[in-house]
């Protein structure tokens, strides 16, 4: 009875299939808590669920293949089949109390960092803990691990004998105390065991399936494509006056609707503009204000809205300030992150997804980071677009692996670095606006009513007061946006004047295809403007930056008057001072003049209390891993 038995029989299948239904029935298990989590009933709490357990799907089979081989090793290592799984067992209990004390771990390191030496946007260890424990879990994200194995087959070395080697670390002492349980028949799962078990495990498969095919609303609406084009400067674009212009099909897709012509973001970085942009609030109202913030669970995003309505929802995004680690995930059915982060590769997988999806609308949240820098276009770019720029100068620009280098290059350099820096970023536009022609030309083509936005997350200065990229100060030349809006409802070849934000995208959209906006936003629909042909009614827009500076930086404009509060500090080691004014934008829409005369806005204390008033602490930090924090350094966006 207790004779060894090398040889692996049908009996061992047991280990893969109880691995594979742990695996089912716990992403059953999180979906659940995901979907309380966000405040999901009905419907979307049942698609919710079902998206987890579809992302978890190939990891169900990669563990019963991972626990086959690890069961097949372990029983010629041992020769019984129960020492064979207590050891297997042991090993996994191990490596998941492992990784629970990693973010210990990582929080005591951050404690140990000498506190000159903390970044600016994570001035206390508790804060850099956090940013770096939250990129750690997103590695986890089942879609993108199944990808990063796929793609480096030596990865499945640490899930394969990491468990193995901490089962036998602690086998001896394991064997001493539980000796006589092992060589037990208690050890074997009978019939009724494995009843029970697989009961489970069908119900946990099959009800989210079902529930979210009974709870599906049906609808007839037009499909909605949102693009967001980061670091996009509105006078880039030929419709908004450039020539030659680097837009042609963004210009021909203006002609078919209508150009917001005063449009602004509330801040002058992708993270907090991209959360006015989905949810219609304010930033600060979200939490929203450091590198470590994430888009609250209890905000309510277009995608969720679009999802509770019918619609399929799928986004395709090029940076991490956009992604799932920043809660941005909330309502799509699935979230992509393209490896070469290229807007060729965003727009094929975007038409791919539009032609074989199925009868319902669809939501399509496009996400092109071409433009930011570094600014290295493809070769596809047609010549005379960098025909003015000099092999030097251009070599001078690409040789900068950190963005605040090739700022003080730029600064202290000939104007020909500068020109070759622009040339190069209108060439990454252009290279943008092509790809997305093959998007639009798909969208045509499938001749399914389509409501399409385009807009920016902010721009990027080029010299003028002496600013270049982005994300310190306020000026035009990074809080003017473009915004474009073309489908069924919008009127064709029109102009919409009058201040707007990015915040009203996502009101305006609901109201275009007659869905309620949640209450309590701040974004204003312009729909009515618009099919009127009327001005935007005046109002104050508001935006704030404070993930570098000690204190925040804001601005107020109502389209004419522009109030800034003005930047007196040392950012990443550079003095960085502009001093608080007032500018009458038609006079003076450079913002060169500070407007002299006291006062010129009387109510500036009643609008700062009005539009600032209700902020609120960050959620659960994002945390970032070494490889993120180089990545993002090297962009610009850490010290």
């Amino acid at each position: 009875m207790n004779a060894p038995h090398r040889k692996p029989s049908f009996l061992d299948l047991r280990a893969p299939l109880f691995a594979l239904g742990l695996v089912i029935i716990a992403a059953f298990v999180v979906g659940c808590r995901q979907a309380a989590a966000q405040g999901y009933e009905g419907h979307l709490f049942w698609r919710a669920v079902f998206s987890v357990e579809r992302a978890a799907q190939p990891w169900a089979l990669a563990a019963a293949v991972v626990a086959w081989l690890q069961f097949t090793i372990l029983i010629f290592v041992f020769g019984y089949r129960r020492r064979a799984a207590l050891t297997l067992g042991t090993g996994w209990l191990l490596a998941m109390m492992l990784a629970r004390s990693l973010p210990d771990l990582v929080m005591r390191i951050a404690h140990r960092i000498p506190p000159e030496r903390l970044p600016v946007f994570a001035r206390e260890p508790e804060a850099m803990g956090a940013f770096l424990n939250r990129i750690v879990t997103s590695f986890f994200l089942p879609e993108r691990l199944w990808e990063n194995l796929a793609a480096t087959p030596a990865l499945w070395i640490v899930p394969l004998l990491l468990p193995v080697l901490l089962g036998l670390a602690l086998a001896p002492a394991w064997y001493f105390v539980a000796r006589r349980w092992t060589t037990r028949d208690a050890m074997k799962l009978n019939v009724v065991s494995w009843t029970a078990y697989f009961a489970v495990l069908v119900v946990s498969a099959a009800l989210p399936t079902a529930a979210s095919a009974l709870t599906r609303p049906e609808t007839k609406r037009p499909d909605v494509v949102l693009i967001s084009i980061d670091t996009l400067r509105r006078d880039m674009l030929g419709v908004y006056g450039r020539l030659p212009s680097p837009t042609p099909n963004l210009d021909r897709l203006a002609a078919q609707g209508t150009v917001a012509a005063d449009m602004r973001a509330p801040s002058s970085w992708t993270l907090p503009s991209h959360a006015a942009l989905l949810t219609g609030l304010r930033p600060w109202r979200l939490g929203i204000a450091k590198v470590t913030d994430r888009l609250p669970n209890t905000a309510w995003t277009l995608a969720e809205q679009l999802a509770t309505a019918g619609y399929d929802t799928h986004a395709i995004v090029t940076h991490l300030f956009v992604d799932a680690p920043y809660g941005f995930a909330q309502g799509f059915d699935r979230m992509s992150h393209p490896p070469s982060e290229r807007a060729t590769e965003v727009v094929s997988e975007g038409v791919d997804y539009l032609a074989r999806r199925g009868g319902d609308p669809a939501f399509l949240f496009l996400h092109f980071y071409d433009p930011h820098w570094p600014y290295q276009p493809p070769d596809n770019v047609p010549p005379e677009w960098l025909a003015d720029v000099s092999p030097a100068a251009r070599r001078e620009v690409d040789r900068h692996d950190d963005a605040f280098a090739l700022v003080d290059a730029l600064r202290q350099g000939p104007p020909e670095w500068t020109a070759a820096a622009w040339a190069l970023y209108r060439a990454e536009i252009w290279a943008t606006d092509d790809a997305i022609g093959r998007l639009l030309e798909a969208i045509e083509q499938s001749g399914r009513p389509t409501i399409i936005a385009v807009v920016s997350d902010h721009g990027e200065m080029f010299g003028a007061h002496d600013m270049y990229g982005h994300g310190m100060t306020l000026f035009e030349g990074e809080i003017r946006v473009p915004c474009i809006v073309a489908g069924p409802g919008v009127p064709a070849g029109r102009t919409l004047d009058g201040p707007t934000s990015l915040m009203d995208v996502a009101p305006s959209i609901l109201e275009l295809l007659e869905f309620p906006a949640p209450t309590q936003i701040d974004g204003r629909s312009f729909v009515d403007a618009l099919k009127t042909n009327r001005r935007a009614p005046t109002r104050w827009i508001a935006g704030e930056n404070h993930w570098l500076s000690s204190q925040p930086v804001r601005y107020l404009c109502d389209g004419e008057w522009k109030w800034q509060s003005g930047l007196h500090d040392t950012v990443k080691g550079r003095e960085v001072e502009y001093p608080e004014a007032w500018y009458f934008l038609p006079d003076d829409p450079d913002e060169n003049v500070p407007f002299t005369a006291d006062e010129p806005v009387p109510q500036l204390e009643e609008l700062l209390q009005l539009l600032f008033a209700e902020k609120r602490a960050g959620e659960a930090p994002v945390p970032l891993s070494q490889a993120e924090r180089e990545r993002l350094k090297s962009l610009g966006y850490l010290p």
